[in-house]
C-alpha cells in the first residue's frame, strides 16, 4: 500500500474513535510519528492531500448531528475524486429512471457489446459494496457525459465527470446502447448519445496531476471537490 493510501486508512480508523478530541481527529492523526504518515506530511505539497471527515453523532432523542473536520480542503485546487464520483452518478441514474415510466431499477438490461444482463439495482449493489468500476461504467453509458454534468449543474454542483473508469477509450464521447427487456415486445433501446468535446477547466494544480501531457490530461480529468461531494450529496443542503 502506498504512503498516501496508508495515511487515509489510518486517518479513517483513528477518526472513528476520536470524535471528542479537542484538537480535531485529523490533526491528531497527522501529528503522529508513524512512518506512513510522516512520509506524506514531511512533504505535503508533493502529495496534495485533502481530507474531509464527517462524524455522524446520533443523540438520545434520535436527532443526527454532523460534526466536520478538514485538512487542506480547497474547492479551487485540483482534487482527483477517483471512486467518489460513483456516488453522484448512482443518484443521477436513479433520478433518470424516475423520468422514464417504461423502466425502473429492477428492469433487466444488457449493454451493447456485453452478453450478460443486469439491472440498475444489481449495479448499485456492486458499486457500493465492492466499488465496482464496471458497474459505474454501465451507469455512465446509461446517462452519458453531457447528461451527468447537466444534472450536476442543475443542482449547483461545480463539478465535472467526464469519463469511465479503468477501460480503454474511457473518454469516448459516444455512449453504448442499453437494451431494457420487456415482458412483451421488443427491448427498449436507450442510447447511444453523443456528448460535446470536453472543455479544459481552470483549476490550480491540474498540471501536476498526471505524468501525461498537460493538454491530453486536462481534457480527460474528473473534477469534483471533496466539500461538494459531502455537502451536496450527503447533507443535501447548501454549503
Amino acid at each position: 500500500m502506498n504512503p498516501l493510501k496508508q495515511l487515509m486508512t489510518v486517518t479513517f480508523c483513528f477518526c472513528c474513535f476520536a470524535g471528542g478530541s479537542q484538537a480535531g481527529p485529523i490533526q491528531q492523526v497527522l501529528r503522529s510519528d508513524a512512518p506512513q504518515i510522516r512520509a506524506v506530511m514531511d512533504n505535503p505539497d508533493a502529495h496534495e492531500v485533502q481530507i474531509l471527515f464527517t462524524e455522524i453523532v446520533r443523540g438520545s432523542d434520535g436527532q443526527i448531528e454532523l460534526i466536520e473536520d478538514e485538512f487542506e480542503v480547497a474547492d479551487g485546487r485540483y482534487h482527483y475524486p477517483a471512486s467518489t464520483v460513483k456516488f453522484p452518478v448512482a443518484l443521477l441514474a436513479l433520478e433518470r429512471l424516475l423520468e422514464d415510466p417504461r423502466i425502473d431499477r429492477y428492469s433487466r438490461f444488457v449493454v451493447e457489446g456485453e452478453n450478460v444482463g443486469t439491472s440498475v439495482t444489481n449495479e448499485l449493489i456492486k458499486l457500493f459494496v465492492i466499488s465496482d468500476n464496471d458497474a459505474y461504467n454501465r451507469l455512465f453509458e446509461f446517462l452519458g457525459k453531457d447528461d451527468i454534468n447537466s444534472r450536476l449543474a442543475d443542482k449547483r454542483l461545480n463539478a465535472r465527470i467526464s469519463h469511465r473508469l479503468s477501460v480503454p477509450e474511457s473518454d469516448a464521447l459516444t455512449t453504448k446502447s442499453l437494451y431494457f427487456s420487456q415482458k412483451t415486445g421488443a427491448p427498449i433501446r436507450v442510447g447511444p448519445t453523443v456528448s460535446r468535446p470536453i472543455a479544459i477547466p481552470d483549476v490550480a494544480g491540474l498540471e501536476r496531476a498526471s505524468p501525461i501531457t498537460k493538454t491530453a490530461q486536462e481534457s480527460k480529468r474528473l473534477l469534483i471537490s471533496a466539500r461538494k461531494i459531502f455537502c451536496r450529496c450527503e447533507r443535501c443542503t447548501p454549503c
